[in-house]
């Protein structure tokens, strides 16, 4: 798996630096599911070095056993994007009520800005009671 591609262009680059190694036959790198088919010779150049190289480019590249730990369900991935918006609610309440507090928002503006954000606690809080991460995941987002 390789994080970072942003289009193809990218998996292009990362291609071009691994093609130029000594040792390296065919390279296909696939932009859509950020994979890299590579083969190589293990004498001239290892797994480390690979990783090197793509991390010159200006990538990230895991092996298959890195990347199935670090793949995610997609309930996880749903209670990450509650939480994260749960948070926004928090941050947005936090930016405005100091401005309207101090008379620099217009009071239906604030009013209307505050249930917004209570709107979003409240529905995503609801919503999280129904969710769970898997065992030993923490709630980072």
């Amino acid at each position: 798996m390789i994080e970072g591609f942003h289009c193809t262009s990218c998996a292009q680059a990362v291609e071009r630096a691994l093609s130029l190694r000594a040792g390296v036959a065919p390279v296909q790198a696939t932009f859509s599911t950020e994979t890299l088919r590579i083969a190589f010779d293990p004498t001239q150049l290892g797994v480390d070095d690979i990783q090197r190289a793509i991390r010159e480019v200006g990538f990230t590249a895991y092996t298959q056993d890195e990347a199935a730990k670090l793949r995610v369900s997609p309930q996880e991935r749903d209670l990450r994007r509650r939480l994260a918006r749960t948070r926004l609610g928090w941050a947005l309440r936090a930016l405005v009520l100091p401005f309207a507090v101090a008379g620099r928002i217009p009071p239906q503006l604030a009013a209307l800005s505050m249930s917004v954000s209570s709107l979003l606690v409240v529905g995503n809080a609801l919503r999280l009671r129904r969710l769970r991460l898997p065992a030993g995941r923490g709630t980072e987002v």
